[in-house]
């Protein structure tokens, strides 16, 4: 079924910023023609889909790492907590709702143990993106993980059973062949694993002719009730299995942003607003379905930070999942479901002088995943301190050098500090060691990533 067919999607793509990118990852259509980039110069540098994002103090932050070798990654402890804060309010209605970490967000052990700390009983535990992340985590005290994605590897499987000796561990799955590598791990360290089961959160666009055009991400096979329960039943009859909880993430509503470079985005809009009613509407037959075939779950996790609003409010969800919201990064700005602020960000030195318009820094090329708005532009950092600078379209951020131009660019000099604000949260953390926690202009800590850990997972 072809997207131009359908008048309301026409409609719907013509005013979203991400065009092709739109239909691509969001609808599942692929694009009728490649990508046209945006029609600026160089000079002039990115636009229209660039984010409004600003620190409350950075030339703190720069002065915290005036002694830092660059490149350098800081995170604003007091914009970490206010987030935090933020979310906490958030949840305030719902009290008993539990609040799980999300890790690939994060990948800094520290800010995990700080969330921890400050969210008290509503902490939930840790949603992990590796088995051999999980099986870390669990060798060094932490509690409740929960695999976020299904494993198929044995040696992964084993991990999971043998953090299972450790704490409480919950695999993931949305497919029968799933089941059997589970067991044969968990029979043979003696241990019966939790098992939860990823929903398809994907809503319909209606149409006249077929099922609709797909509102999501593609990840789980299971987008009816009665899929749901013939695997839960598989789970239940598989020896050293047992069926713990469900997980639905709304991608389409939590990946979105309300507004795009200050703008109101209509085409987001509609996207959640279809997609809402139907995602409540799937959890909750999905948990009078299991219930009445006797199932009784521990949890029900969804949502994430852009629909951390919408997840709050659905009674079926016990548990809801929230990482980037902490960071505040650049693609989670124009949230309705929270108004986060920058909390991590990364420095690099000016090492050369093009022209007088130009300034550029060494490195800088920390460009997130997807596909992103024209161009994948919304996937590049943002240069945010000094003011006034752009990346430009021609190069953009290079994996050994990044052009800088407009007004800002003038007054910069050879060995002046540029700071940056990442598309994306997690991704930064493989290319540094260690985070500069920085409070009031000065460091309090110097924490480990993943990678600094000597720990990384891809």
């Amino acid at each position: 079924m072809a997207i131009a067919r359908i008048p309301m999607a026409q409609g719907l793509c013509a005013l979203c910023p991400g065009g092709a990118n739109f239909r691509a990852a969001i609808c599942q259509e692929e694009p009728s023609k490649p990508l046209t980039p945006l029609k600026n110069s160089s000079r002039r540098g990115r636009r229209g889909t660039l984010p409004r994002v600003k620190f409350r103090d950075p030339e703190g932050l720069l002065r915290a790492l005036a002694g830092a070798p660059l490149p350098a990654a800081v995170v604003d402890l007091a914009a970490f907590e206010r987030n935090l804060d933020r979310v906490k309010a958030a949840l305030a209605a719902r009290p008993a709702l539990g609040l799980r970490v999300g890790s690939k967000s994060l990948r800094v052990e520290a800010l995990i143990a700080r969330l921890a700390a400050g969210l008290g009983a509503r902490y939930a535990g840790v949603l992990c993106y590796s088995a051999r992340e999980l099986g870390w985590l669990a060798g060094r005290g932490h509690r409740d993980l929960v695999m976020g994605y299904p494993v198929v590897d044995p040696d992964d499987a084993r991990r999971l059973a043998t953090a299972r000796t450790q704490t409480q561990v919950c695999a993931m799955v949305d497919d029968p062949a799933h089941l059997a590598v589970l067991s044969a791990a968990a029979v043979e360290a003696g241990v019966v694993l939790d098992v939860a089961i990823d929903l398809d959160m994907a809503a319909r666009w209606p149409t006249r002719r077929g099922p609709g055009l797909r509102l999501g991400v593609l990840r789980s096979p299971l987008e009816s009730v009665k899929a749901v329960q013939r695997l839960a039943g598989q789970v239940a009859a598989t020896p050293g299995l047992a069926l713990a909880g469900c997980m639905g993430y709304e991608a389409q509503i939590a990946g979105l942003r309300d507004r795009v470079s200050g703008r109101r985005v209509l085409a987001h809009a509609l996207v959640k607003a279809i997609s809402r009613p139907q995602v409540r509407r799937f959890r909750a037959e999905v948990s009078a379905a299991l219930r009445a075939d006797g199932h009784r779950l521990r949890f029900f996790n969804g949502g994430g930070t852009g629909s951390l609003d919408s997840t709050r409010d659905d009674p079926s969800v016990t548990e809801l999942t929230v990482g980037s919201g902490f960071l505040g990064t650049a693609l989670f700005q124009g949230l309705d479901a929270l108004d986060c602020e920058p909390a991590l960000g990364f420095v690099l030195p000016v090492v050369r002088r093009p022209s007088a318009e130009t300034a550029t820094c060494a490195g800088g090329g920390y460009v997130a995943s997807g596909a992103g708005g024209p161009g994948g532009r919304d996937r590049w950092p943002v240069p945010v301190f000094p003011f006034g600078l752009a990346l430009t379209d021609r190069e953009g951020p290079g994996e050994v050098q990044t052009p800088l131009v407009g007004p800002g660019a003038r007054g910069l000099s050879l060995g002046d500090r540029v700071l940056f604000v990442p598309a994306k949260a997690g991704e930064l953390a493989e290319r540094f060691a260690e985070y500069h926690l920085v409070r009031g202009g000065t460091v309090e800590a110097r924490a480990p990533t993943w990678r600094g850990d000597a720990a990384t997972w891809g």
